[in-house]
C-alpha cells in the first residue's frame, strides 16, 4: 500500500508498505524516511482518528485500523495535543476501529464470520463527500487515489450523451451537471453508479443498510460484481478478509455459488449495523448535522448541506 505522510516540519512524502504491514511497520518506515523524528501521535481518516504512539497497537494490522492504500497520514510530535481518541473507542460518524482484542468478529457490527478464518466486513472509506467514488475505487484497485478520475469518467459520459442524460433525468441542465459532479463536494448516487458499472464492466450491488435490501446495477450484463454498503448518507466497500493470508477480496463472480452466501452474510451485517445505529433513514426521520445542529429531511437536503458548508458529520435526529 502507498501512504502519504506529512510531518510536523512540513515534510510530505509517499511511502510504500506491504498490505500486511502493522502500525509498528508504519512508524519504523516513517522514521527511516524522515529520520529518527520524535513521534507522539498519528492522525488519519474522516472523521479524524488519532492514535497515541504509547498505545499498545504496534502489532495491529494497518488494514484493521482502517488504513488502506491512498490514505493521508499526519504525524505529530509528542505533547502536541492531549485530546486523543484511543483505539477501540467508537469515533464520530461511520468509522469503527477494528480491534480483535475486544472480541471475535461477531462482537463488531460491521463484520461477520463466513467460515473459520474468513470474514465479511465493511471497509470504511473517508467520509468527505466523495465516499461513493472512494468505495468503488477501493473495490477495484484497493486504492483510493483514482477516485477523482471516476468523477471525470462520469462527467465525460454525461456530457457526451445529452439525450440519454437529459436535463429532466439529471434534474438540472446537462452542462451544469457535468460541471457540478466534477466538484469534490458533490455527492454521487444512482446515476454515477450506473455509469461506473458500465465503464468498469462490473455489476454493482448496493446494500441499503436501513432497508436491508440490495439495489442491483447491471447484474445481468456482467460476470463480476462488487458490493457497496450504503448507510443512507455514506457509501463503504464490502470485502472478504482472509485471516491467514491477510488477503482481501472485493470483486466476486456473479454466477458463483458462494456469492449467494456472501450476499446473505452481507444482509446480516446490515442488520447488525442498523441495530448498532449505523444507518440513517433519510425518508422518514430527520437527519441532524452534528457540526451546526440544523435538521434536514431527505438525502438531497443532506447532500446540499454538505456541499454548501463542507460539513460531513451527521446523525439521526431523535423522533
Amino acid at each position: 500500500m502507498r501512504l502519504k505522510i506529512s510531518t510536523p516540519k512540513g515534510g510530505n512524502k509517499v511511502i510504500n508498505l506491504s498490505n500486511d504491514a502493522t502500525f509498528e511497520d508504519l512508524i519504523a518506515e516513517v522514521k527511516t524516511t524522515f529520520g529518527d523524528i520524535s513521534i507522539g501521535k498519528v492522525r488519519y481518516g474522516y472523521p479524524l482518528q488519532t492514535i497515541d504512539i504509547e498505545e499498545q497497537v504496534g502489532n495491529i494490522l494497518l488494514m484493521e485500523l482502517g488504513i488502506s492504500s491512498g490514505e493521508r497520514i499526519t504525524v505529530e510530535s509528542k505533547n502536541s495535543d492531549k485530546n486523543t481518541k484511543h483505539v477501540g473507542q467508537t469515533l464520530p460518524g461511520s468509522c469503527i476501529l477494528r480491534n480483535e482484542k475486544q472480541g471475535g468478529p461477531e462482537s463488531l457490527p460491521d463484520r461477520i464470520s463466513v467460515r473459520p478464518g474468513v470474514l465479511l466486513q465493511v471497509h470504511e472509506v473517508p467520509d468527505d463527500n466523495s465516499c461513493l467514488f472512494h468505495a468503488i475505487s477501493y473495490a477495484v484497485y484497493k486504492d483510493m487515489v483514482v477516485s477523482y478520475q471516476f468523477r471525470e469518467v462520469v462527467a465525460n459520459e454525461i456530457l457526451a450523451n445529452p439525450i440519454e442524460y437529459s436535463d429532466s433525468i439529471l434534474g438540472r441542465p446537462n452542462l451544469q451537471y457535468y460541471e457540478w459532479i466534477l466538484k469534490s463536494t458533490s455527492w454521487g448516487g444512482a446515476i454515477e453508479i450506473a455509469i461506473l458499472s458500465k465503464y468498469l464492466k462490473i455489476a454493482i450491488f448496493v446494500l441499503d443498510i436501513d432497508a436491508g435490501r440490495f439495489e442491483k446495477f447491471n447484474e445481468d450484463k456482467y460476470s463480476k460484481l462488487m458490493i457497496l454498503a450504503f448507510s443512507g448518507i455514506h457509501y463503504d466497500t464490502v470485502e472478504i478478509f482472509h485471516e491467514s493470508s491477510k488477503e482481501v477480496e472485493t470483486i466476486f463472480k456473479v454466477d458463483d455459488s458462494e456469492t449467494d452466501t456472501l450476499l446473505a452474510k452481507a444482509a446480516e451485517v446490515a442488520s447488525k449495523m442498523k441495530k448498532a445505529g449505523l444507518s440513517f433513514n433519510t425518508h422518514k426521520g430527520h437527519i441532524k448535522c452534528n457540526s451546526c445542529g440544523v435538521l434536514l429531511v431527505g438525502e438531497r437536503e443532506v447532500a446540499h448541506h454538505a456541499e454548501s458548508t463542507g460539513h460531513v458529520d451527521f446523525g439521526q435526529a431523535p423522533e
